[in-house]
């Protein structure tokens, strides 16, 4: 951020505090701030989770979805909304 280079910084933030950490502090380097929000069903997440080497329990994913807080637009100069499902 420095060096004014532009970078992505993937990480799930499912609520807006978690979010505002980040964006108070690539704001405060003068960033250009785009949040790009996925969603897909619960049931074809669970289904690929359960596909990969390492699965997350079922549970958690319920637990963390119930969680979400969809991004609002005015958290950042844009925001996008990509639905899978």
């Amino acid at each position: 951020m420095r060096a004014g280079e532009d970078f992505a910084f993937n990480a799930t933030n499912l609520t807006v505090s978690l979010r505002k950490r980040w964006v108070d502090l690539f704001a405060g380097y003068g960033a250009w701030i785009e949040i790009v929000y996925l969603e897909d069903e619960l049931r074809a997440v669970l289904k690929r989770n359960a596909g990969r080497k390492d699965p997350v329990p079922a549970r958690v994913i319920e637990k963390l979805a119930g969680k979400v807080e969809v991004p609002d637009v005015a958290e950042g100069h844009q925001v996008r909304f990509v639905v899978l499902g």
